[in-house]
């Protein structure tokens, strides 16, 4: 009895539509075989803003890995799959966010210093006015020198009888 021998399946080459919604260039550069034509066997792939190519579904985790519903590494982490809804760059890699966290810390840390610098300006105005009201006082009150003591008052009023 003959046995059947079932055809072999010979895979078929997948390939993922990746686009780019970044207003920048990326450039990734990936590894395959090494061949006659390409003995480096690396091949890169370029995505000017907006546009979307086709790379073979092998390299999906060497350009984006997903985790927990975020992007946590790869390549080109900020490539989105054409067609479904963009997943969210984890924090530790979105260099955009982070650059928004700096702005944020650089303003909250500025408006800190205005207000410290406010408070400073405020005491200082109080001390100077208070200095002036000083001095004015002292040029309304007679200086003790001035004042005469109770013998010349005494003297003055024999005097005066």
């Amino acid at each position: 009895m003959a046995q059947l021998q079932t055809p072999r399946l010979i895979p078929l080459a997948r390939n993922t539509r990746w686009k780019n919604p970044t207003v920048h260039t990326i450039i990734v550069d990936l590894h395959t075989e090494s061949t006659r034509d390409n003995p480096s066997g690396r091949e890169r792939h370029v995505w000017a803003p907006g546009e979307t190519r086709e790379v073979p579904a092998e390299f999906d985790n060497a350009i984006r890995r997903v985790r927990d519903g975020k992007v946590v590494s790869g390549l080109a982490p900020q490539l989105v799959v054409d067609g479904e809804r963009p997943v969210p760059l984890d924090p530790a890699i979105d260099s955009e966010a982070a650059e928004r966290k700096q702005s944020r810390d650089e303003l909250r840390d500025a408006q800190a210093l205005e207000k410290a610098a406010k408070a400073q300006l405020a005491d200082a105005a109080a001390r100077v006015a208070a200095n002036a009201s000083e001095k004015a006082e002292a040029k309304a009150e007679p200086k003790a020198e001035q004042l005469p003591t109770k013998a010349q008052q005494q003297g003055q009023e024999r005097a005066g009888k």
